[in-house]
């Protein structure tokens, strides 16, 4: 049997979700094809990373069925803007710069007045499950999104690819086209914000 690219991809995982960091061989060949109109290239991209992105959209959206119109969104726009992309080895890093683009869309359907940006979810596995619980670590997200939101663009993606991406420096360096120590640097100057912003106000 006729082997697909998909397949073949550098350590794909089973589920179609994307590997952190560079963007495998089999993938760029994908790419490469669809910036020519290839569908079925296309339709392969689309299985590679569409769990990935449900993920992604999912953890900003929160609501299973926004989500899903997010995503098919993502990849109406990718399929559109896919010739103008020119460095195809930072495909992945453009793809979720799209998704954000779209959850955030849905969001703001959700709560027109919100701006907020992306974060995962906040979980204390030392709490208990009392509903008190649960909304001390509901309220607590809130606030990590809304923290998130405020920092500096190329230090929000870069924590975000670090921590929802589980990307390694390396691998963020390429996606975003910067150094290893530019994307470190970030990456602690985005943190220490973080922090300071996090931390209580004291008298309060």
């Amino acid at each position: 049997m006729t082997e697909t690219a998909s397949q073949r991809s550098d350590g794909d995982q089973a589920d179609g979700s994307a590997g952190a960091g560079d963007v495998p061989d089999g993938l760029m060949l994908l790419v490469g094809r669809a910036q020519q109109g290839d569908r079925v290239a296309f339709s392969e991209i689309f299985q590679l990373r569409v769990n990935t992105l449900q993920r992604y959209i999912g953890s900003i959206v929160r609501d299973p069925e926004r989500t899903q119109d997010a995503v098919a969104e993502t990849f109406l726009d990718v399929w559109k803007s896919l010739p103008k992309l020119r460095d195809i080895d930072r495909f992945d890093g453009w793809l979720l710069r799209i998704a954000h683009r779209r959850a955030m869309d849905e969001l703001r359907k959700l709560k027109p007045s919100v701006t907020l940006d992306d974060a995962p979810e906040v979980v204390d596995e030392r709490r208990d499950s009392s509903p008190s619980a649960a909304a001390e670590a509901s309220a607590d997200a809130e606030v990590v999104r809304v923290a998130l939101a405020e920092l500096p663009e190329a230090q929000r993606e870069v924590v975000t690819l670090r921590y929802l991406q589980d990307m390694s420096y390396a691998e963020i360096a390429k996606q975003v086209g910067r150094s290893n120590d530019a994307v470190r640097q970030l990456h602690q100057r985005g943190l220490a914000r973080l922090k300071r912003q996090l931390e209580p106000v004291p008298g309060s």
